[in-house]
């Protein structure tokens, strides 16, 4: 009898590791690896990535909102600019960049839960059907550009999404944005080329690597970088390997800059005043970064 159970027990392992084996098996042919796109290890939040959340449209569209500012703004231009945020920035992070580098968006709102409480303020509540987590913002950054393309309108060059951190240079980004790019709207519901990914970035990237767009060198010529995924000040702090390009002595972020991330709501008014002052000469030189 003892034995009849180790068996059974041992069947029961091997079936596991080969069910294991079989999921890898798939994960690994069905995905553009990870490795194209960050230099940390994949790590695979096991249930999501294999039973994601509903994309359905009609269902994830149901009662959206339009605060009365967005009816005034334009349908066509160079840039639709879209930040995502929540309910617990709506009073320190959503003033801060509204008054700051989203007017200079063509087209620019929040893209929210709940609705804003200033009704001023740009926003369509696109969230309202989502989580408010962090595992659910692939589909909130998913969902943000298909409605953008869809529902607001298809005659912008270029769509941008952006957190409530994220500071922008507006003209350094008109500047390099002269080109528009073709994006077909079926890679929203295609999960084989757009597949459900925990991770934000990585699973965007999946998304447009699929459709042939890859990551490529955006820092100057002088190899300083135009979009900096941390504050200034943190470049030198986190590990090496998030970075792509080895650090180097000296400056780190391009005068040229296009984005920063982590940027507190008073250091953002801070950095604007500089960058676009009410004399219009531009105060701003690199030693600012040591500021931010």
């Amino acid at each position: 009898m003892r034995k009849y159970e180790t068996d059974r027990l041992d069947r029961v392992a091997l079936y596991f590791l080969l069910g294991a084996a079989l999921m890898n098996l798939i994960y690994t042919n069905s995905r553009i690896p990870a490795d194209l796109y960050t230099h940390f290890p994949a790590l695979i939040h096991p249930f999501r990535e294999y039973f994601p959340r509903s994309r359905n449209i009609n269902k994830l569209t149901r009662g959206i909102e339009n605060s009365a500012s967005t009816y005034n703004l334009p349908k066509t231009g160079q840039l639709l600019c879209f930040v995502e945020t929540s309910e617990k920035y709506y009073k320190d992070r959503v003033p801060s960049v509204a008054a700051t580098w989203l007017p200079r968006c063509d087209n620019g709102r929040f893209f929210s839960k709940t609705p804003l409480p200033d009704p001023k303020m740009p926003f369509t509540t696109v969230y309202r059907n989502l989580e408010d987590s962090y595992y659910d913002l692939f589909r909130k950054t998913l969902l943000g550009f298909y409605y953008s393309y869809t529902y607001i309108s298809k005659d912008f060059d270029w769509y941008l999404k952006a957190d409530d951190d994220n500071y922008f240079a507006m003209d350094h980004l008109k500047e390099k944005a002269a080109t528009t790019l073709a994006v077909p709207e079926h890679l929203y519901h295609d999960e084989q080329l757009c597949p459900y990914d925990w991770a934000e970035d990585r699973g965007m990237a999946r998304c447009l690597a699929s459709m042939g767009i890859l990551p490529a060198d955006t820092r100057d010529p002088n190899g300083l970088h135009r979009f900096v995924p941390f504050r200034p000040s943190e470049m030198r702090e986190v590990p090496a390997g998030y970075h792509y390009y080895p650090l180097r002595n000296g400056s780190l972020i391009s005068e040229k800059f296009v984005s920063l991330h982590r940027i507190s709501p008073r250091k953002m008014i801070f950095l604007d005043s500089i960058l676009y002052p009410q004399s219009g000469k531009r105060l701003f030189t690199p030693e600012f970064f040591d500021l931010l």
